[in-house]
Protein backbone atom coordinates (compact mmCIF):
# COMPACT_ATOMS: atom_id res chain seq x y z
CA UNK A 1 0.00 0.00 0.00
CA UNK A 2 1.13 3.58 -1.11
CA UNK A 3 1.00 6.47 1.20
CA UNK A 4 -1.50 8.03 -0.75
CA UNK A 5 -3.76 4.96 -0.73
CA UNK A 6 -3.23 4.46 3.43
CA UNK A 7 -3.68 8.06 3.96
CA UNK A 8 -7.11 8.40 2.16
CA UNK A 9 -8.64 5.35 3.60
CA UNK A 10 -7.08 6.21 7.02
CA UNK A 11 -8.86 9.78 7.19
CA UNK A 12 -12.24 8.16 5.58
CA UNK A 13 -13.14 5.82 8.81
CA UNK A 14 -13.01 5.88 11.98
CA UNK A 15 -11.23 3.16 14.07
CA UNK A 16 -13.45 0.24 13.86
CA UNK A 17 -12.32 -0.71 17.44
CA UNK A 18 -11.85 2.48 19.68
CA UNK A 19 -13.93 5.33 18.08
CA UNK A 20 -16.21 6.15 21.40
CA UNK A 21 -19.23 8.52 20.89
CA UNK A 22 -19.84 11.37 23.39
CA UNK A 23 -21.63 10.26 26.75
CA UNK A 24 -22.93 13.01 28.16
CA UNK A 25 -22.66 12.81 32.03
CA UNK A 26 -22.48 15.54 35.43
CA UNK A 27 -19.15 16.43 36.44
CA UNK A 28 -16.67 13.92 37.90
CA UNK A 29 -17.27 14.51 41.61
CA UNK A 30 -13.67 13.51 42.63
CA UNK A 31 -14.36 11.48 46.42
CA UNK A 32 -12.05 12.28 49.75
CA UNK A 33 -8.55 10.57 48.89
CA UNK A 34 -8.48 10.27 45.42
CA UNK A 35 -5.91 11.52 42.80
CA UNK A 36 -6.69 14.16 40.67
CA UNK A 37 -5.50 14.57 37.20
CA UNK A 38 -3.98 17.96 35.60
CA UNK A 39 -3.85 18.06 32.10
CA UNK A 40 -1.29 20.20 30.33
CA UNK A 41 -2.47 22.84 28.36
CA UNK A 42 -0.97 24.55 25.30
CA UNK A 43 -2.53 28.03 24.92
CA UNK A 44 -1.39 28.71 21.53
CA UNK A 45 -4.49 28.23 18.79
CA UNK A 46 -4.74 31.66 18.00
CA UNK A 47 -2.92 34.27 15.76
CA UNK A 48 -0.37 36.64 17.31
CA UNK A 49 1.70 39.35 15.35
CA UNK A 50 4.88 37.16 16.37
CA UNK A 51 3.77 34.08 14.69
CA UNK A 52 2.61 36.10 11.86
CA UNK A 53 6.14 37.70 10.90
CA UNK A 54 7.97 34.15 11.83
CA UNK A 55 5.87 32.13 10.08
CA UNK A 56 3.07 33.90 7.94
CA UNK A 57 -0.03 35.62 8.26
CA UNK A 58 -2.52 33.67 10.28
CA UNK A 59 -0.68 30.93 11.20
CA UNK A 60 -1.08 28.99 13.93
CA UNK A 61 -0.50 25.06 15.24
CA UNK A 62 -3.50 24.33 13.33
CA UNK A 63 -1.07 25.43 10.52
CA UNK A 64 1.58 22.44 11.15
CA UNK A 65 -1.33 20.07 12.01
CA UNK A 66 -3.48 19.77 8.94
CA UNK A 67 -0.29 19.33 6.66
CA UNK A 68 1.10 15.89 8.37
CA UNK A 69 1.73 13.25 6.44
CA UNK A 70 2.02 9.39 7.54
CA UNK A 71 5.49 8.22 6.80
CA UNK A 72 5.04 5.01 8.05
CA UNK A 73 2.38 1.92 7.90
CA UNK A 74 0.49 2.28 10.45
CA UNK A 75 0.96 5.44 11.41
CA UNK A 76 -1.80 7.91 12.56
CA UNK A 77 -1.72 11.64 10.55
CA UNK A 78 -2.87 13.74 10.23
CA UNK A 79 -4.77 14.19 13.41
CA UNK A 80 -8.12 16.00 12.20
CA UNK A 81 -10.46 17.71 15.34
CA UNK A 82 -13.26 16.05 16.14
CA UNK A 83 -16.24 18.41 17.90
CA UNK A 84 -14.19 21.82 19.18
CA UNK A 85 -12.86 22.00 15.12
CA UNK A 86 -10.26 24.07 14.20
CA UNK A 87 -10.82 26.55 17.30
CA UNK A 88 -9.44 29.75 17.75
CA UNK A 89 -9.00 30.39 21.71
CA UNK A 90 -9.86 33.78 21.84
CA UNK A 91 -13.41 32.92 20.28
CA UNK A 92 -16.18 33.26 22.89
CA UNK A 93 -17.25 29.66 23.98
CA UNK A 94 -14.29 27.51 23.24
CA UNK A 95 -13.07 27.08 26.80
CA UNK A 96 -16.69 26.58 28.22
CA UNK A 97 -16.71 23.78 26.18
CA UNK A 98 -13.45 22.60 26.96
CA UNK A 99 -13.93 23.17 30.33
CA UNK A 100 -17.18 21.01 30.06
CA UNK A 101 -15.67 18.14 28.27
CA UNK A 102 -12.93 17.67 30.81
CA UNK A 103 -15.14 17.50 34.14
CA UNK A 104 -17.55 15.48 32.63
CA UNK A 105 -14.90 13.07 31.73
CA UNK A 106 -12.73 13.94 34.81
CA UNK A 107 -9.91 15.84 34.27
CA UNK A 108 -9.81 17.72 37.50
CA UNK A 109 -7.62 20.66 36.19
CA UNK A 110 -5.55 22.29 33.45
CA UNK A 111 -1.88 23.21 33.73
CA UNK A 112 -1.34 26.26 31.57
CA UNK A 113 2.42 26.91 29.68
CA UNK A 114 3.37 30.44 30.65
CA UNK A 115 6.12 31.87 28.42
CA UNK A 116 8.19 35.06 29.57
CA UNK A 117 11.37 35.84 27.76
CA UNK A 118 14.23 38.67 27.82
CA UNK A 119 12.74 42.07 29.01
CA UNK A 120 9.66 40.64 30.46
CA UNK A 121 8.14 39.86 27.33
CA UNK A 122 5.42 37.45 26.94
CA UNK A 123 3.95 35.12 24.25
CA UNK A 124 0.99 33.15 24.46
CA UNK A 125 -0.25 35.51 27.11
CA UNK A 126 -3.97 36.27 25.46
CA UNK A 127 -6.14 32.67 26.28
CA UNK A 128 -4.34 32.45 29.67
CA UNK A 129 -5.96 36.13 30.88
CA UNK A 130 -9.30 35.55 29.11
CA UNK A 131 -9.43 32.51 31.09
CA UNK A 132 -8.19 34.84 34.49
CA UNK A 133 -10.22 37.72 33.18
CA UNK A 134 -13.64 35.38 33.17
CA UNK A 135 -14.26 33.79 36.83
CA UNK A 136 -16.85 31.56 35.46
CA UNK A 137 -14.22 29.78 33.90
CA UNK A 138 -14.50 27.45 36.92
CA UNK A 139 -11.55 25.23 36.06
CA UNK A 140 -8.64 24.76 38.43
CA UNK A 141 -5.86 25.49 37.19
CA UNK A 142 -1.92 26.04 37.75
CA UNK A 143 0.73 27.06 35.29
CA UNK A 144 4.05 25.90 34.03
CA UNK A 145 7.04 28.52 32.86
CA UNK A 146 8.05 26.94 29.89
CA UNK A 147 11.49 28.77 30.10
CA UNK A 148 13.48 27.65 27.41
CA UNK A 149 14.37 30.19 23.86
CA UNK A 150 11.33 30.30 21.03
CA UNK A 151 13.02 28.56 17.98
CA UNK A 152 12.23 27.75 14.76
CA UNK A 153 12.55 23.55 15.36
CA UNK A 154 10.20 23.73 18.42
CA UNK A 155 12.33 22.51 20.67
CA UNK A 156 14.47 24.87 22.62
CA UNK A 157 17.54 24.79 21.46
CA UNK A 158 20.10 26.99 20.72
CA UNK A 159 19.72 27.19 17.00
CA UNK A 160 17.55 30.30 15.21
CA UNK A 161 16.45 31.55 18.09
CA UNK A 162 13.47 33.57 17.79
CA UNK A 163 12.83 35.00 21.08
CA UNK A 164 15.77 34.27 23.53
CA UNK A 165 14.96 33.16 27.21
CA UNK A 166 18.24 34.50 29.36
CA UNK A 167 18.89 35.00 33.21
CA UNK A 168 19.81 38.21 35.05
CA UNK A 169 19.88 39.49 38.08
CA UNK A 170 16.28 40.36 38.12
CA UNK A 171 15.09 37.63 36.26
CA UNK A 172 13.35 36.41 39.68
CA UNK A 173 11.93 39.92 40.12
CA UNK A 174 10.58 40.11 36.96
CA UNK A 175 9.36 36.48 36.71
CA UNK A 176 7.00 37.05 39.93
CA UNK A 177 5.52 40.00 38.94
CA UNK A 178 3.95 38.51 35.72
CA UNK A 179 2.91 35.31 37.62
CA UNK A 180 1.50 37.05 40.66
CA UNK A 181 -2.20 37.57 39.41
CA UNK A 182 -2.41 33.93 38.32
CA UNK A 183 -1.22 32.41 41.62
CA UNK A 184 -3.52 34.50 43.70
CA UNK A 185 -6.29 33.69 41.85
CA UNK A 186 -8.73 31.87 43.96
CA UNK A 187 -9.03 29.15 41.15
CA UNK A 188 -5.22 28.32 41.00
CA UNK A 189 -4.11 24.82 42.33
CA UNK A 190 -2.06 24.47 45.79
CA UNK A 191 -0.90 21.82 47.94
CA UNK A 192 -0.81 22.15 51.52
CA UNK A 193 -2.11 26.16 50.89
CA UNK A 194 0.62 26.30 48.54
CA UNK A 195 0.17 27.34 44.87
CA UNK A 196 2.06 25.09 42.68
CA UNK A 197 4.46 26.48 40.35
CA UNK A 198 6.53 23.81 37.57
CA UNK A 199 9.32 24.99 35.86
CA UNK A 200 10.10 23.06 32.92
CA UNK A 201 13.49 23.49 32.51
CA UNK A 202 15.62 23.98 35.35
CA UNK A 203 18.68 22.83 34.30
CA UNK A 204 19.51 25.43 31.52
CA UNK A 205 19.25 27.87 34.75
CA UNK A 206 22.41 29.50 35.66
CA UNK A 207 22.83 29.14 39.74
CA UNK A 208 20.04 26.92 40.04
CA UNK A 209 20.06 26.62 43.68
CA UNK A 210 20.49 30.55 44.42
CA UNK A 211 17.56 30.99 41.67
CA UNK A 212 15.18 29.30 43.83
CA UNK A 213 16.07 31.02 46.64
CA UNK A 214 15.51 34.32 45.15
CA UNK A 215 12.31 33.08 43.55
CA UNK A 216 11.02 31.84 46.95
CA UNK A 217 12.16 35.50 49.18
CA UNK A 218 10.14 37.35 45.91
CA UNK A 219 6.76 35.30 46.29
CA UNK A 220 6.57 36.05 49.80
CA UNK A 221 7.67 39.94 49.37
CA UNK A 222 4.58 39.77 46.78
CA UNK A 223 2.08 38.55 49.17
CA UNK A 224 1.68 35.05 47.61
CA UNK A 225 3.58 33.13 50.76
CA UNK A 226 5.50 29.98 50.17
CA UNK A 227 5.00 28.42 46.95
CA UNK A 228 5.58 24.28 45.97
CA UNK A 229 8.04 24.66 43.14
CA UNK A 230 7.93 21.74 41.12
CA UNK A 231 10.96 20.62 38.42
CA UNK A 232 9.77 18.96 35.13
CA UNK A 233 12.28 16.05 34.80
CA UNK A 234 14.01 16.53 31.61
CA UNK A 235 17.03 17.65 30.05
CA UNK A 236 18.71 15.14 32.72
CA UNK A 237 17.92 17.18 35.89
CA UNK A 238 17.01 14.29 38.23
CA UNK A 239 16.11 15.02 41.75
CA UNK A 240 15.70 19.13 41.53
CA UNK A 241 15.28 18.72 45.34
CA UNK A 242 18.79 18.98 45.79
CA UNK A 243 18.44 22.44 44.61
CA UNK A 244 15.58 23.32 46.80
CA UNK A 245 12.40 22.36 45.10
CA UNK A 246 10.12 21.01 46.81
CA UNK A 247 9.15 18.33 44.76
CA UNK A 248 9.58 16.79 40.54
CA UNK A 249 7.09 15.62 37.87
CA UNK A 250 7.50 13.53 35.19
CA UNK A 251 7.44 14.63 31.94
CA UNK A 252 7.07 12.05 29.07
CA UNK A 253 8.31 11.73 26.67
CA UNK A 254 11.08 12.94 28.18
CA UNK A 255 13.44 10.69 30.60
CA UNK A 256 11.37 7.22 30.16
CA UNK A 257 12.72 4.06 28.09
CA UNK A 258 11.38 2.87 24.50
CA UNK A 259 11.80 0.01 22.51
CA UNK A 260 13.30 0.88 19.13
CA UNK A 261 11.00 -0.32 16.32
CA UNK A 262 12.32 2.55 13.47
CA UNK A 263 13.84 -0.70 11.74
CA UNK A 264 10.82 -3.03 11.65
CA UNK A 265 8.30 -0.68 10.36
CA UNK A 266 7.38 -0.76 6.66
CA UNK A 267 8.58 2.90 5.85
CA UNK A 268 6.32 4.72 2.94
CA UNK A 269 9.49 7.47 2.84
CA UNK A 270 12.84 6.11 1.89
CA UNK A 271 14.00 9.69 3.25
CA UNK A 272 12.18 9.61 6.57
CA UNK A 273 14.51 10.31 9.74
CA UNK A 274 12.46 10.32 12.26
CA UNK A 275 12.50 7.80 15.32
CA UNK A 276 9.96 5.12 15.87
CA UNK A 277 9.53 3.71 19.89
CA UNK A 278 6.88 1.13 21.00
CA UNK A 279 4.00 2.66 23.24
CA UNK A 280 3.32 -0.69 23.95
CA UNK A 281 6.56 -0.95 25.97
CA UNK A 282 6.50 2.33 27.85
CA UNK A 283 3.24 1.23 29.23
CA UNK A 284 4.52 -1.84 30.32
CA UNK A 285 7.36 -0.49 32.42
CA UNK A 286 5.58 1.71 33.61
CA UNK A 287 2.97 0.08 35.11
CA UNK A 288 5.53 -2.67 36.19
CA UNK A 289 6.86 -0.26 38.37
CA UNK A 290 10.21 -0.30 36.38
CA UNK A 291 10.33 3.12 35.45
CA UNK A 292 14.16 4.26 35.10
CA UNK A 293 13.73 6.90 37.95
CA UNK A 294 14.37 6.17 41.97
CA UNK A 295 13.62 9.23 43.26
CA UNK A 296 10.27 10.83 44.37
CA UNK A 297 7.99 12.68 41.87
CA UNK A 298 4.67 13.07 40.53
CA UNK A 299 3.17 10.67 38.00
CA UNK A 300 2.12 11.95 34.33
CA UNK A 301 1.25 10.38 31.40
CA UNK A 302 0.84 10.43 27.93
CA UNK A 303 -2.36 9.36 25.53
CA UNK A 304 0.42 8.85 22.88
CA UNK A 305 2.78 10.75 21.39
CA UNK A 306 4.01 11.75 17.44
CA UNK A 307 5.84 15.30 16.77
CA UNK A 308 5.67 14.68 12.98
CA UNK A 309 3.27 17.64 12.31
CA UNK A 310 6.21 19.53 14.16
CA UNK A 311 9.18 18.12 12.69
CA UNK A 312 7.96 16.35 9.34
CA UNK A 313 10.14 13.45 8.31
CA UNK A 314 12.06 13.34 11.46
CA UNK A 315 9.70 13.26 14.27
CA UNK A 316 9.25 11.22 17.21
CA UNK A 317 6.52 8.72 17.34
CA UNK A 318 5.04 6.39 20.00
CA UNK A 319 3.55 3.93 17.75
CA UNK A 320 0.87 1.36 19.34
CA UNK A 321 -0.98 4.08 21.37
CA UNK A 322 -4.83 3.27 22.24
CA UNK A 323 -7.11 3.97 24.61
CA UNK A 324 -6.81 0.92 26.36
CA UNK A 325 -3.32 1.35 26.97
CA UNK A 326 -3.78 4.62 28.09
CA UNK A 327 -6.18 4.08 30.53
CA UNK A 328 -4.13 1.29 32.42
CA UNK A 329 -1.45 3.70 32.46
CA UNK A 330 -3.18 6.35 33.74
CA UNK A 331 -4.89 4.24 36.29
CA UNK A 332 -1.45 2.48 37.40
CA UNK A 333 -0.46 6.30 37.98
CA UNK A 334 -3.52 6.92 40.40
CA UNK A 335 -2.91 3.88 42.45
CA UNK A 336 1.05 4.54 42.67
CA UNK A 337 0.09 7.72 43.97
CA UNK A 338 -2.16 6.21 46.36
CA UNK A 339 0.18 4.24 47.78
CA UNK A 340 3.27 6.83 47.73
CA UNK A 341 1.38 10.34 48.86
CA UNK A 342 -1.13 11.77 51.47
CA UNK A 343 -3.96 13.03 50.50
CA UNK A 344 -3.15 16.67 50.10
CA UNK A 345 -0.31 15.94 47.41
CA UNK A 346 -2.23 13.25 44.71
CA UNK A 347 -1.92 14.44 42.01
CA UNK A 348 -0.82 12.86 38.48
CA UNK A 349 -0.48 15.11 35.31
CA UNK A 350 -1.35 14.10 31.58
CA UNK A 351 0.68 15.58 28.73
CA UNK A 352 -1.28 16.71 27.38
CA UNK A 353 -5.25 18.34 26.83
CA UNK A 354 -4.42 20.17 23.45
CA UNK A 355 -0.98 19.37 22.18
CA UNK A 356 -2.29 18.35 18.84
CA UNK A 357 0.71 18.89 16.92
CA UNK A 358 2.73 16.47 18.93
CA UNK A 359 0.10 13.81 18.64
CA UNK A 360 -1.04 14.63 22.72
CA UNK A 361 -4.48 15.17 23.14
CA UNK A 362 -7.36 13.97 24.72
CA UNK A 363 -9.57 16.39 23.00
CA UNK A 364 -11.85 14.29 20.65
CA UNK A 365 -10.94 14.14 17.09
CA UNK A 366 -12.27 12.03 14.06
CA UNK A 367 -10.50 9.06 14.49
CA UNK A 368 -11.01 8.12 17.84
CA UNK A 369 -13.72 10.33 18.96
CA UNK A 370 -13.75 10.81 22.81
CA UNK A 371 -12.41 7.50 23.24
CA UNK A 372 -9.03 8.89 24.81
CA UNK A 373 -11.70 11.20 27.21
CA UNK A 374 -13.99 8.04 28.14
CA UNK A 375 -10.40 5.93 29.04
CA UNK A 376 -9.66 8.49 31.34
CA UNK A 377 -13.17 8.63 32.78
CA UNK A 378 -12.44 4.85 33.59
CA UNK A 379 -9.37 5.37 34.89
CA UNK A 380 -10.33 8.03 37.23
CA UNK A 381 -13.49 6.24 38.18
CA UNK A 382 -11.74 2.83 39.09
CA UNK A 383 -8.93 3.69 40.61
CA UNK A 384 -7.89 2.37 43.97
CA UNK A 385 -8.45 -0.86 42.68
CA UNK A 386 -6.64 -3.46 41.20
CA UNK A 387 -5.68 -3.10 37.14
CA UNK A 388 -6.92 -5.72 35.75
CA UNK A 389 -5.30 -5.44 32.02
CA UNK A 390 -5.46 -7.80 29.23
CA UNK A 391 -2.41 -9.07 28.16
CA UNK A 392 -4.85 -9.42 24.51
CA UNK A 393 -4.01 -5.34 24.15
CA UNK A 394 0.05 -5.28 24.03
CA UNK A 395 -0.43 -8.54 22.17
CA UNK A 396 -2.71 -6.66 19.31
CA UNK A 397 -0.74 -3.45 19.25
CA UNK A 398 2.69 -5.59 19.38
CA UNK A 399 1.71 -7.19 15.95
CA UNK A 400 0.61 -4.00 14.21
CA UNK A 401 3.39 -2.03 15.32
CA UNK A 402 6.03 -4.90 14.98
CA UNK A 403 5.24 -7.94 13.25
CA UNK A 404 4.47 -6.49 9.67
CA UNK A 405 5.00 -10.20 8.20
CA UNK A 406 2.28 -11.56 10.21
CA UNK A 407 -0.35 -9.13 9.01
CA UNK A 408 -1.64 -7.70 5.54
CA UNK A 409 0.14 -4.73 3.88
CA UNK A 410 -3.21 -2.91 4.49
CA UNK A 411 -2.84 -2.01 8.32
CA UNK A 412 -6.26 -0.80 8.78
CA UNK A 413 -7.72 -3.87 7.34
CA UNK A 414 -6.21 -6.67 9.63
CA UNK A 415 -8.61 -5.07 12.64
CA UNK A 416 -10.88 -8.14 11.91
CA UNK A 417 -8.16 -10.58 11.92
CA UNK A 418 -6.38 -9.34 14.98
CA UNK A 419 -10.21 -9.78 16.77
CA UNK A 420 -10.19 -13.42 16.02
CA UNK A 421 -6.73 -13.93 16.97
CA UNK A 422 -7.52 -12.38 20.40
CA UNK A 423 -10.27 -14.76 20.81
CA UNK A 424 -8.48 -17.67 19.83
CA UNK A 425 -6.12 -16.87 22.38
CA UNK A 426 -8.80 -15.81 24.85
CA UNK A 427 -9.73 -19.36 24.26
CA UNK A 428 -6.62 -21.27 25.00
CA UNK A 429 -6.24 -19.05 28.15
CA UNK A 430 -9.34 -20.34 29.28
CA UNK A 431 -8.60 -24.27 28.45
CA UNK A 432 -5.88 -24.21 30.53
CA UNK A 433 -7.04 -22.18 33.42
CA UNK A 434 -10.06 -25.04 33.44
CA UNK A 435 -7.10 -28.23 33.12
CA UNK A 436 -5.01 -25.93 35.82
CA UNK A 437 -7.97 -25.96 38.24
CA UNK A 438 -9.45 -28.93 37.44
CA UNK A 439 -9.20 -31.97 40.21
CA UNK A 440 -7.01 -34.31 37.85
CA UNK A 441 -4.74 -32.05 37.22
CA UNK A 442 -4.34 -31.40 40.95
CA UNK A 443 -4.37 -35.04 41.59
CA UNK A 444 -1.67 -35.90 39.49
CA UNK A 445 0.67 -33.37 40.59
CA UNK A 446 3.17 -36.00 42.40
CA UNK A 447 3.45 -38.22 39.91
CA UNK A 448 4.30 -35.09 36.86
CA UNK A 449 7.11 -33.89 39.85
CA UNK A 450 8.28 -37.03 39.87
CA UNK A 451 8.19 -37.95 35.88
CA UNK A 452 10.17 -34.47 36.02
CA UNK A 453 13.19 -35.37 38.34
CA UNK A 454 13.74 -38.48 36.05
CA UNK A 455 13.74 -36.77 33.20
CA UNK A 456 16.47 -34.48 34.95
CA UNK A 457 18.26 -37.13 36.41
CA UNK A 458 18.96 -38.66 33.13
CA UNK A 459 19.83 -35.45 31.16
CA UNK A 460 22.63 -34.82 34.07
Amino acid sequence: MNQYDYQKELLQNRHPKYYQELIERKPYEFKAGEVKPIAYYLPQFHAFPENDEWWGKGFTEWTNVTKAMPQFEGHYQPHLAGELGYYNLMTDGVMERQIELAKMYGVYGFCFHFYMFDNRKRLLERPLNKFLANPNLDMPFCLCYANENWTRRWDGSEQDVLMAQSYGENSAIDLVSELLPYLLDSRYIKIDGKPILQIYRANIIPNLEQFVKQLRQEFINAGVGEVYLVSCITFGIGDARKFGFDDNVEFPPHIIEHNVLTEKINLFNSDYQGVIYSYPSVVQREISNNSIQNFSRMYCVLPSWDNEARKPEKGLTLAGSTPTLYKYWLQSACNKTITERPESQRFVFINAWNEWAEGAHLEPDRRYGYAYLEATYLAVSNQSKSINYNEVDFIETYLLTTCKELIPSNRLSCDNQVHDLEQQLANKIKELSEVYNSKSWKLTAPLRNIFKLLKQKKND
